[in-house]
């Protein structure tokens, strides 16, 4: 008899609150679990608590009380340079503002995700090129992210991503900053990188870009429905 895999995320009354003279609860008891291969979407307004979310999923922030695992590991004990370990390994991250080195080409901007982790740089530069003619940029590997639209940067980002294989890619507002053309492509290539297998959670205030989650969230308040 075939056992079933761990859950890639499994949170469990995961709270975060900021101390204060009045304290802000922005996270409460929040139970998720992700499994390999999900979609999901997390929406919700401003201030609704999504971005500590995704500050706790992705081993930014630590949280206030509850479990956290991820890949089966529970992370709420670990040292900080443990947590830095585990994320450069287990987590890619794509962000709205892209996070990008604009002076150094798409290709070096990959290649930095595989460096810190210790890759040799001929291996690091075969991954990073494979990455990009992934995300449908390999003909631009060379060329220097200053030089690309807002929708190339974006791609160049999610190669950054995914280029390590990680246990799941969190993305916060990825087309927030892209025109509706652009978006579109760049949700159809999360789409695909997940049929393809990889792991995605999404933060979003856009209900279009809620709406192709396979698993759909909403967080208001602090609380995750």
């Amino acid at each position: 008899m075939s056992m079933q895999a761990a859950p890639v995320i499994e949170a469990r009354r995961l709270s975060r609150t900021f101390a204060g003279p009045i304290p802000v609860h922005a996270l409460r008891e929040v139970d998720l679990t992700v499994q390999s291969g999900a979609f999901v979407t997390v929406v919700g307004p401003s201030g609704s608590g999504k971005s500590t979310l995704l500050q706790l999923l992705g081993l930014l922030d630590t949280p206030t009380s509850g479990s956290y695992r991820l890949g089966g590991r529970e992370t709420a004990q670990l040292t900080e340079g443990a947590r830095c370990g585990l994320r450069a390994t287990a987590i890619g991250f794509v962000f709205q503002s892209f996070h990008l080195l604009d002076g150094r080409t798409a290709r070096q901007n990959v290649e930095l995700a595989l460096l810190y982790r210790g890759v040799g740089a001929r291996s690091a530069a075969e991954r990073a090129r494979g990455a990009l003619e992934r995300v449908g940029l390999g003909d631009r590997a060379d060329q220097r992210v200053r030089t690309m639209s807002g929708g190339e940067r974006q791609r160049v980002a999610i190669a950054r991503a995914v280029v390590g294989g990680p246990h799941v890619v969190l993305c916060d507002e990825p087309t927030g900053s892209l025109d509706s053309t652009n978006s579109g492509l760049v949700m159809d290539l999360l789409v695909d990188l997940n049929r393809d297998g990889t792991t995605i959670i999404v933060i979003t205030h856009d209900e279009a870009v809620a709406s192709l989650g396979s698993q759909r969230l909403a967080i208001i308040d602090g609380v995750l429905r």
